[in-house]
């Protein structure tokens, strides 16, 4: 849902908001279990070299998926600002490029680290008195140390950026081709996410 707020010459802003009902399988990689809406402002300016601007905020319920899957317990999902930024440079009448920046911030999520582990001790056995393991006595220290995973709730950072380009190699026929790429290592996402679309009008 999307009106526009207010229209110059060149420049205007439209204010919009994105509604989501949890009508999915959360525990199958189906939605995130929760209702949610963003609340966004969009800014462009129409030129040879037009500069363009998206801020929007995302406002989430409960999920079993941030609480406990093993008992059903639901937690609030985490706010995000979602932000992106960019311009498209019109090169010809055939030929039009664009770049973006594309991030998210995400406040007081959920996540996991690796911490090293190490084992406890070896206990010994009390051979004077033939008791196995004895309590009385100390245990030998073990040095070996394993990962550990542990979890803890912090803000963090996804951003990518995004090339593309638009081709019109006939009247009818336009092409356009696109990749994001990760510009930081949080998140699940590929390193390169390329994009080819090809369009025909009649």
């Amino acid at each position: 849902m999307t009106a526009v707020a207010w229209k110059g010459e060149r420049a205007g802003v439209a204010l919009g908001a994105d509604v989501r009902t949890p009508t999915g399988d959360a525990l199958n990689y189906l939605g995130a279990g929760a209702s949610g809406v963003r609340p966004f402002v969009i800014w462009s300016y129409r030129a040879r070299l037009s500069p363009h601007a998206f801020v929007g905020y995302d406002v989430n319920g409960s999920s079993v998926i941030s609480g406990d899957v093993t008992t059903g317990v639901k937690a609030k999902l985490p706010g995000d600002l979602a932000y992106a930024g960019g311009v498209d440079l019109w090169l010809n009448k055939r030929i039009t490029v664009a770049t973006d920046l594309v991030g998210q911030e995400l406040f007081t999520a959920n996540r996991t680290k690796s911490d090293p582990f190490t084992e406890p001790g070896i206990c010994q056995d009390d051979a004077l008195n033939n008791v196995n393991c004895s309590p009385d006595l100390p245990p030998i220290p073990h040095t070996a140390q394993d990962a550990n995973l542990t979890g803890y709730s912090d803000s963090f950072n996804i951003s990518s950026v995004s090339l593309g380009a638009k081709v019109k190699p006939a009247t009818s026929l336009l092409v356009t081709a696109n990749v994001l790429l990760r510009i930081n290592d949080t998140g699940l996402r590929s390193s390169a996410i390329p994009l080819i679309g090809v369009s025909y009008t009649f």
